[in-house]
């Protein structure tokens, strides 16, 4: 089956990393950058086993529009904070037939 590519992000607020795929409406909170990539990881492929390709639904596009614009913004207005603070990801899962 191919890969198919799950936008996520990854941000730092009031000290406590964020990860949210957006492709899946799943979320998880950590004390690192990685930990939360790893968590999201396990989340996601749990949530496929669990429901299957046809389950599941994006996240509403004022999240979407929330994580992007944070990003930008954040990339514009302040650039050294981006790769620690602000970070934009793929996982690339098997999610068997497209929709």
């Amino acid at each position: 089956m191919p890969l198919r590519p799950l936008h996520c992000f990854a941000y730092r607020r009031h000290g406590i990393w964020e990860a949210i795929c957006l492709d899946l409406n799943i979320s998880v909170r950590g004390e690192t950058r990685e930990a939360v990539k790893s968590a999201l990881a396990n989340e996601v492929d749990a949530h496929i086993v669990a429901v299957g390709a046809a389950g599941g639904r994006r996240a509403p596009w004022t999240v979407r529009l929330r994580c992007h614009a944070r990003f930008v913004l954040a990339s514009v207005f302040r650039p050294h904070q981006v790769p620690a603070e602000h970070e934009e990801f793929i996982l690339a899962r098997s999610l068997g037939e497209s929709r």
